[in-house]
């Protein structure tokens, strides 16, 4: 704009001088005032235009040197606001540090407390310590392990009764009334079976606790006394839950085995008065245990139920589509069995049968001693006659 005016002024300068040569020749002062009227209205024309352009570059400067103050300015704000924001976000997590560390400092003191109530000397106070612990189990930075490891040890330290005594004692003709004596331990305090039930309120919550331990804990409750509990049998239990010499009491045993379950965890088990209804799944194995006075009667198929090693005496066992009844070396008196399907097969081998009755599903049934027995079918062995 500029270099154009420039030669607009000297395009002008140049026709007027050469205008003036011309005029000037001549005596027509009317033709030379006119002629200087319109070179003046030219110049100033240029001139107008050349001062009107230096005011809209002024301006056009103006607008830019605001443009970049209004942006330097909002670079600032916007640094001073992200300041202000990682500000808040480290007091926002400085707080919530602070915060987690005050409950971990709460739960180590609430743990410690519940611990030491387990050793009081009166029961509800124990009692409380155990729910505690059970409560503490729910809290975001708990060692969940730690705190059932606790509770199974209190468990197993504080028999309220000799299990060996205990399972000698009972009469077997009269299991499902409990009848017999037991010395409870460190008391010498003699009891009947069903003052044994409501011996110790803390000891039947600290195992009751334990069963209720969530998915992929370990529960160890060897050598205990479970009474009136529901067990769980299901994949969770049959891999974290050892029952090895326990005397279990008027529970029942449920759920859903999906897979074959092998129960190891339930060897040398004593299981009196227990039910077991479980639903459909996998297989069933029992070994080294003892069944007294009990009902296995499943809800719905088994792939298997296996019995190895084991005593079973006052009993039912009958599932309805169980596909495999295995028998290994075990003694049974007066057990019934019943309730399974016409597909279903047995391997029963070695064992002893005394004043049993029901039908067992036909298969391989070989070196068995049956006495005083109505079973149908037991078939491909003459050893299996009836005194």
């Amino acid at each position: 704009m500029g270099a154009a005016a420039a030669i607009y002024v000297i395009a002008a300068s140049a026709h007027g001088g050469a205008s003036w040569s011309v005029f000037a020749a001549t005596d027509d002062q009317g033709a030379l005032r006119g002629y200087g009227i319109r070179l003046a209205t030219a110049i100033a024309g240029v001139v107008a235009g050349t001062l009107a352009w230096g005011r809209l570059e002024l301006s056009r400067n103006e607008h830019r040197r605001q443009l970049a103050v209004e942006k330097r300015l909002s670079s600032a704000a916007a640094a001073a606001q992200r300041e202000r924001d990682s500000d808040r976000q480290r007091d926002a997590t400085a707080d919530v540090e602070r915060r987690a560390e005050l409950d971990r400092d709460r739960h180590r003191s609430d743990f410690t407390a519940a611990v030491e109530q387990l050793g009081h000397e009166h029961r509800s106070v124990r009692l409380a310590g155990l729910l505690a612990l059970e409560g503490l189990a729910q809290a975001e930075h708990a060692d969940v392990q730690r705190l059932y490891d606790i509770v199974c040890a209190f468990a197993r330290e504080r028999l309220p009764v000799d299990v060996t005594t205990f399972e000698n004692v009972i009469h077997l003709s009269h299991t499902q009334n409990f009848d017999g004596v037991v010395d409870v331990a460190g008391q010498g305090e003699l009891l009947n079976g069903p003052e044994v039930l409501h011996l110790a309120v803390d000891y039947a919550e600290a195992v009751a606790i334990a069963l209720r331990a969530p998915k992929g804990i370990k529960v160890n409750l060897q050598r205990t006394l479970v009474v009136d509990q529901t067990i769980r049998i299901d994949r969770r239990n049959g891999e974290s839950l050892d029952l090895t010499d326990a005397i279990i009491l008027n529970s029942r045993f449920d759920g859903d085995p999906r897979d074959s379950i092998t129960f190891y965890t339930l060897r040398k088990a004593a299981l009196y008065n227990c039910d077991w209804s479980l639903s459909s799944g996998g297989g069933i194995t029992l070994k080294n245990c003892r069944v007294f006075g009990s009902k296995m009667a499943m809800r719905a198929s088994l792939k298997s139920l296996r019995f190895f090693e084991c005593r079973i005496l006052h009993s039912q066992v009958a599932t309805n589509d169980a596909t495999v009844l295995s028998m290994r070396n075990c003694d049974l008196q007066k057990v019934r069995f019943g309730s399974f399907s016409d597909e279903a097969s047995s391997n029963i081998r070695d064992c002893s049968f005394h004043r049993c009755a029901g039908s067992l599903p036909a298969g391989d049934v070989r070196n068995n001693e049956v006495r005083h027995c109505d079973l149908r079918p037991l078939t491909n062995t003459e050893e299996n006659s009836a005194e």
